[in-house]
C-alpha cells in the first residue's frame, strides 16, 4: 500500500471515530439517594460524590464513549443518559484500623426516556499494603474508582438488574 494511501485510510479512521462515537450524558455529580445509609462524616468529608463522577468521566471516555455532563449545553439531544445514586457506604473513621470500608449505588442507562439497562454496584477495601495508613476517605475514594471502571465496562453490554463489581 502507498504511505498516500494509507494515511488517507488512517485519516478517515480518525475522522469516522470522533464522528460516530457514541455519547452518553452523565449527572454533574453522582448523589447520595433519598434515604440513604451514609455516615454524615462520610457525605461530609469525603468528596464521594464528585469522585465518583471524575473517575466515571475517565473509565467511559476510555472505553471509547464521548461523555457529555448534563449542565451542559451539549446535553440537548444526546438520547443516552446515566444515573446514579450512591445508597448505602459503611465504615467508621479511622481508616483500616476500623475495618473495611464499603460502598454501593444504583444505576440506571436510559435512551429517548426508557430504561435500557440498570444495576447494583458494590465495592470495598481493605486498604490492602500500608492500608492501616490510609484514611477512611481514602479507601472509600478507592471503593468509587473501581465501581466506576465496573460501570464503564458494563455500557458496552448494558442489561437490566445486572450486578457489578463483587455483587
Amino acid at each position: 500500500m502507498h504511505s498516500k494511501n494509507f494515511l488517507k485510510m488512517l485519516l478517515g479512521l480518525l475522522v469516522s471515530g470522533q464522528v460516530f462515537a457514541e455519547s452518553i450524558v452523565i449527572d454533574d455529580k453522582v448523589v447520595f439517594a433519598e434515604g440513604s445509609d451514609v455516615p454524615t462524616a462520610v457525605i461530609n468529608e469525603c468528596e464521594l460524590e464528585s469522585k465518583f463522577t471524575f473517575f466515571l468521566e475517565e473509565y467511559i471516555s476510555d472505553r471509547g464513549f464521548t461523555v457529555v455532563k448534563a449542565d451542559s449545553d451539549k446535553a440537548n439531544g444526546i438520547t443516552k443518559r446515566l444515573h446514579i445514586e450512591i445508597d448505602r457506604v459503611s465504615g467508621g473513621g479511622g481508616g483500616a484500623w476500623t475495618g473495611g470500608k464499603m460502598v454501593h449505588a444504583v444505576g440506571t442507562l436510559t435512551e429517548n426516556g426508557q430504561e435500557i439497562g440498570s444495576f447494583k454496584v458494590q465495592r470495598s477495601s481493605s486498604g490492602g499494603a500500608f492500608g492501616a495508613f490510609k484514611g477512611t476517605c481514602s479507601l472509600l475514594g478507592r471503593d468509587v474508582k473501581a465501581m466506576a471502571k465496573d460501570v464503564s465496562v458494563w455500557l458496552k453490554s448494558p442489561a437490566k438488574d445486572s450486578r457489578l463489581g463483587e455483587l
